[in-house]
């Protein structure tokens, strides 16, 4: 069983995306924005933090520099986007996510790449 933190801050697809993950045996802990999640990550180790890109407060792309830089952490980090940009993919990447995807984004392909980024390294 995994540990997953989940950033997103649509309600409706967070609540959809937690519930499919669970349904794989993953313990899902979920936050609405950035800032939130911060608050998490210091506290709880996580084995993937799946993050949208785009959220009031703490967006995607500065949680990602913030867990990279300020925290320090290698932990696997999926990035969604609904902005279907390759600079945008690029731009992520170099912040240092580990997968990046395009909402909208099927479960079946969420649940594939979440078990791509938890199976041990």
């Amino acid at each position: 069983m995994s540990e997953l933190l989940l950033v997103e801050d649509d309600a409706h697809l967070r609540e959809l995306m937690q519930l499919a993950l669970e349904l794989e045996g993953h313990r899902v802990h979920t936050a609405r924005h950035g800032g939130e999640a911060q608050e998490t990550l210091r506290v709880n180790a996580f084995d993937l933090v799946i993050a949208d890109l785009m959220m009031p407060s703490v967006d995607g792309l500065q949680l990602l520099r913030w867990l990279r830089t300020e925290l320090d952490s290698d932990v696997p980090v999926l990035v969604l986007t609904s902005v279907g940009n390759r600079g945008v993919e690029a731009e992520a990447r170099e912040a240092g996510a580990d997968a990046v995807a395009f909402k909208p984004l099927d479960l079946p392909t969420l649940v594939g790449l979440v078990t791509e980024l938890t199976v041990p390294r």
